[in-house]
C-alpha cells in the first residue's frame, strides 16, 4: 500500500489553477488575480518580469497565491494580505455583493473598497458571535424559577431516570497477561 504523504507538494499539487491558468507579471506591482496584487520578492528578477507564469489559488485563503517561478511554486502575498487572510473565495465574494448593495454599485467592487468594509463587517460578526455564545451558555446554565419548555421538561425526565453512582459498586478485573 503506498501512503501519500500530506504535505506542502501534495497541498500544492492538488490548488485549483486560476480560471485563466497564467498571470502576467507586472514590474514591481506582480500579479493580479480576481482584481487582487499579489507580490513575491522573485518578481524582483528581471527575467520574470513581463512573462507569464502560472498560477493557482487557494480556495480557502484569498491572502496568498501561488506562481510558479524558476522551476518551483512560490508563495505570493496580496495587498491587502492583512485583512484577507484566512478569507474565502465565496467570503469575498459574499463581501462584495453586500457592498454593492450597501452602496448600490452595479459595476466592478475595487479592492480599496472591500478593505474598508471588512473592518465594520469583522466588528458586526464579533458582536453576533458573543451574542450567540452568550445564548448557548444561558440555554445550558438555564435560569431559576424560568418556566421549561417542553423540550426541556423531557430532558429533565430523561436525567432524573439517572441515578448516582458510588465508585465502591463498580467491579474491578484483573488482568493476566501470559
Amino acid at each position: 500500500m503506498n501512503l501519500i504523504s500530506y504535505d506542502q507538494n501534495f497541498i500544492l499539487s492538488t490548488l485549483p489553477s486560476t480560471p485563466r491558468g497564467k498571470g502576467l507579471v507586472q514590474p514591481g506591482k506582480g500579479v493580479v488575480f480576481n482584481n487582487v496584487w499579489y507580490w513575491n520578492e522573485g518578481f524582483k528578477n528581471p527575467k520574470i518580469e513581463k512573462t507569464n507564469v502560472d498560477l493557482k489559488y487557494d480556495p480557502f485563503n484569498v491572502g496568498i497565491l501561488y506562481a510558479y517561478v524558476n522551476k518551483k511554486w512560490v508563495k505570493c502575498i496580496s495587498e491587502y494580505y492583512y485583512l484577507l487572510e484566512g478569507k474565502t473565495h465565496k467570503q469575498l465574494q459574499i463581501i462584495t455583493e453586500e457592498i454593492r448593495y450597501k452602496l448600490g454599485i452595479k459595476g466592478r467592487i475595487s479592492l480599496k473598497q472591500i478593505a474598508t468594509f471588512i473592518p465594520t463587517i469583522e466588528s458586526h460578526e464579533k458582536v453576533i458571535k458573543q451574542a450567540i455564545i452568550e445564548q448557548e451558555n444561558q440555554k445550558s446554565r438555564g435560569t431559576f424559577g424560568e418556566v421549561l419548555s417542553a423540550d426541556d421538561m423531557e430532558v429533565q425526565k430523561s436525567l432524573s431516570k439517572f441515578r448516582e453512582i458510588d465508585i465502591e459498586d463498580i467491579p474491578s478485573f484483573k488482568i493476566i497477561e501470559s
